[in-house]
């Protein structure tokens, strides 16, 4: 039977990294996360909200909301990253494993080369191969620290405008990674950006898919921006990423898929927008979950 959980993330507030000037308040976001109504959460980047567990723990308590996991948001392609990677996978499992999260996502960095032609396959350049390979070193490193240290789930998160967004190289780095350490974050939102179906995807690759980002595409938007060969961060201040139920993603057929596998386990909401544009994110949050809970995608606890 599928049991699945939901959680929102301040990265519908627009909050990608912890210290960008246009970042909302953590405290407001934190409090419209619940008034939003969503029981499980994330706290987004580390070092946005406070780092301390136990005072976070108090916090969540009060607005009767458990973590579900979070997510490390970092260039994983060089050596010269090594260090930096380790260090910020120890502190988010620090933060997360006492607070009770279950999992924690990799989300590979954008890049330049790679923004420029986002959501276009057959103009994006690949990694070389021996970068490849660091790739997937640093990415199997990052995952021992979370699994093997602190009992974490270590999911890989595939990223419009990073060097992991096609079905080709999804499918390659699965190939090659440690799948005893690492499975798949499958982002609706990403894959329909990225031109491939995330029900057929998730369907061909249900037993590698631990857990999922909901997302939704605006369609007007995203053919525009395709047309007019935008790049990444120019569609999301047009708002390509639309509330749930708005846009090109088949949640129904998802639920149906979901089912028929019988997937236990997270979704997180994640509507990416500009923190400083004309957005209000905790009506988007509101009408995502009430969308969610009449396609029938929220299980009773």
């Amino acid at each position: 039977m599928m049991q699945l959980r939901v959680s929102n993330s301040p990265v519908s507030w627009g909050v990608d990294y912890a210290n960008h000037s246009g970042n909302p308040p953590w405290k407001r976001v934190m409090n419209e996360i619940a008034e939003a109504g969503y029981e499980w959460t994330e706290p987004g980047p580390i070092g946005y909200y406070p780092e301390d567990p136990n005072f976070l723990k108090a916090e969540f308590k009060k607005k009767g909301q458990q973590v579900s996991g979070g997510f490390i948001f970092e260039a994983v392609y060089q050596k010269e990253h090594a260090e930096n990677l380790r260090e910020i996978t120890h502190r988010a499992c620090r933060l997360l494993a006492p607070l009770g999260g279950r999992y924690l996502v990799i989300v590979p960095h954008v890049v330049p080369e790679r923004l420029r032609v986002a959501g276009r396959s057959q103009e994006a350049p690949r990694l070389e191969e021996d970068a490849w390979k660091i790739f997937v070193e640093l990415v199997n490193e990052m995952a021992t620290i979370i699994t093997q240290e602190y009992g974490l789930s270590a999911v890989i998160h595939p990223h419009a405008g990073s060097y992991l967004e096609f079905p080709d190289e999804i499918e390659h780095f699965m190939d090659d990674i440690d799948s005893t350490l690492v499975q798949l974050c499958l982002d609706t939102g990403h894959s329909a950006y990225a031109g491939f179906d995330p029900v057929d995807f998730y369907l061909k690759h249900a037993s590698s898919i631990k857990h999922l980002h909901f997302k939704d595409i605006d369609q007007d938007i995203h053919r525009r921006v395709i047309q007019e060969k935008l790049d990444f961060h120019s569609a999301v201040r047009a708002g390509v990423f639309s509330q749930l139920g708005k846009g090109i993603v088949d949640f129904f057929s998802l639920k149906r898929a979901l089912e028929q596998t019988n997937y236990r386990g997270f979704a997180t909401v994640e509507q990416d927008c500009d923190p400083t544009g004309n957005t209000d994110s905790l009506t988007d949050a509101r009408k995502s979950l009430a969308f969610l809970q009449g396609v029938g995608l929220l299980t009773p606890e």
